[in-house]
């Protein structure tokens, strides 16, 4: 009897941990291809904000300057771009949130670094010596 259930419970604890290696390797393979899809998106805003700028300059020459189609083609760009980030900004920023919290983390650290230098200047002349 002892042997059939120890049979049973091997047999359940084999399952179980191939079913887990399995779902991570899955979970794994599908959060690759999410931040792939995060990169591509947040390109995808890069090129078409450069390709706004270069527009607007265009838009900005004496030849061009007031034309409807061009004017049209911007505000079109833009309407595109802010649609973009709003509809794939769960997408857009999930591999951005880590950067931008070691940027701030730097960048306190460069401010207190900053201040007790700022400190030693500003007492460095006020300073009285004992001798």
């Amino acid at each position: 009897m002892t042997v059939n259930f120890t049979f049973w419970l091997i047999l359940a604890l084999s399952m179980s941990v191939v079913a887990n290696i399995l779902m991570f390797w899955y979970i794994r393979k599908a959060l690759e291809r999410l931040f792939i899809t995060s990169d591509n998106i947040a390109d995808l805003i890069d090129l078409l904000t450069s390709y706004s700028t270069h527009l607007k300059s265009i838009h900005q020459l004496e030849n061009f300057y007031g034309d409807a189609e061009l004017k049209n083609l911007v505000a079109h760009t833009d309407e595109l771009i802010s649609t973009i980030e709003e509809e794939y900004s769960d997408v857009l920023y999930i591999t951005n949130i880590v950067e931008y919290d070691e940027k701030e983390e730097g960048e306190q650290e460069l401010n207190e670094e900053k201040k007790v230098s700022e400190e030693n200047v500003f007492y460095a002349g006020t300073r009285k010596s004992d001798t």
